[in-house]
Formats: C-alpha cells, structure tokens, sequence
C-alpha cells in the first residue's frame, strides 16, 4: 500500500469545495482497502450516482460494480439493505429498456 497516495486521497476528500467526481471514485477505490466499513458504501453511492449520467453499457457496469461492493458489507451494517435495493433499483430501471 502507498502511503502517500493514501494520504494524499484523504487530504483530497477533507478538502473543501465541491468534489471532481472521477477524483472522488479514485479516492474511494484507493481507500476501500484502507477502511472498507466506511468507504466501501461512500464507493457504492458514488458509482450509483456516477451511472445516472451515462449510456446503457457503461453505467451497468458501475452498477454493477456498485452492487457488487453493497453485497461486501456487513450483514449487520445499517446502510447495506439500502444500498443494494437502490442498485437493484438502478440496475431494474436498465434492464425494462
């Protein structure tokens, strides 16, 4: 692990102003192995939100990827059921087209 790159990705998302998305995802996708109870559903959401603005194919697989990091949390976790129904949500909405 690179303990700078970590650092730097969490001075990132202390700083302040409004978040680059694609550096956001970085960020999390660096930190998940870090902390995953905290930054796996912080990944999950911004994979969820990162998919509404984008074409079929590609916003399934960050879907899918978001579903994927849902199904990794705790069972017991509080925010897990929400996150895998919103992905499910997300992923249903796609699959009527």
């Amino acid at each position: 692990m690179n303990h700078d790159a970590v650092l730097r990705a969490r001075v990132f998302l202390l700083g302040s102003g409004e978040l680059d998305r694609t550096k956001a995802l970085q960020a999390y996708r660096l930190l998940v192995p870090v902390n995953p109870a905290v930054y796996l559903p912080l990944l999950s959401r911004a994979l969820l939100e990162r998919a509404k603005g984008l074409a079929r194919p590609e916003a399934l697989v960050l879907i899918e990827e978001a579903l994927g990091l849902a199904e990794r949390l705790d069972l017991t976790d509080p925010v897990r059921a929400d996150l895998v129904a919103e992905a499910l949500g997300a992923r249903a909405r796609f699959d009527v087209r």
